[in-house]
């Protein structure tokens, strides 16, 4: 990364119910935090930092497997699209705590519906796997049909040969484990620089 212009500190208060009701009072909407920082003992030390990378980039259709290798419970029928629709969609509503009744204001903003083949990929969750609609899996279309990205998208999405789960996991597991797992590259470029400075 280039060297940030400047950096700022923020202090955390320690207890959380402090937090809940102070915590950047008047700062009008505007974040304190940059894009990338550091906190250690709630002093958090954080700047606007811009990326410098000049190597090869990815996109979420580089790891797309071809329609034949695509099982048939990996596309989303019609009638539930709409869930899907909704759940990545933004919300402001009221809700209510089914057990305590109590009434709040919801709000969230928009996701990508489907998932852009032509961005690099979001973060892969642990619950990636799975049929049920959720606003934090992935969803493609491809030849005008939405599915869900099979393990062996998933795999090559964190760095791993395509097939690296496949020997004797469920899809699911698959899934979870790729969730669970770091983006392999990024802890190797860590190691080579930790390797050069030392």
């Amino acid at each position: 990364m280039e060297e940030p212009e400047s950096f700022s500190a923020v202090e955390i208060p320690g207890d959380p119910y402090v937090v809940t009701n102070t915590f950047n009072v008047g700062g009008k909407g505007k974040s304190p935090f940059g894009t990338a920082g550091a906190m250690q003992d709630f002093h958090v030390v954080t700047c606007d930092a811009v990326e410098a990378y000049d190597g090869e980039r990815k996109t979420l259709g580089d790891v797309i497997v071809p329609p034949s290798d695509i099982p048939e419970s990996f596309y989303v029928p019609e009638d539930k699209l709409e869930k899907w629709r909704y759940l990545k969609g933004s919300k402001s509503e009221e809700r209510v705590n089914k057990q305590t009744g109590f009434k709040y204001h919801y709000s969230e903003g928009s996701m990508a519906f489907p998932d852009l083949l032509t961005n690099p990929s979001r973060t892969i969750l642990t619950g990636e796997g799975g049929a049920g609609a959720s606003r934090f899996k992935h969803i493609v279309e491809i030849d005008g049909r939405y599915r869900r990205l099979v393990p062996d998208e998933l795999d090559q999405l964190q760095g791993f040969p395509k097939g690296w789960t496949a020997d004797g996991m469920s899809d699911g597991h698959r899934a979870f484990c790729m969730g669970n797992a770091l983006v392999v590259g990024i802890p190797h470029r860590i190691g080579v620089e930790l390797a050069q400075r030392l």
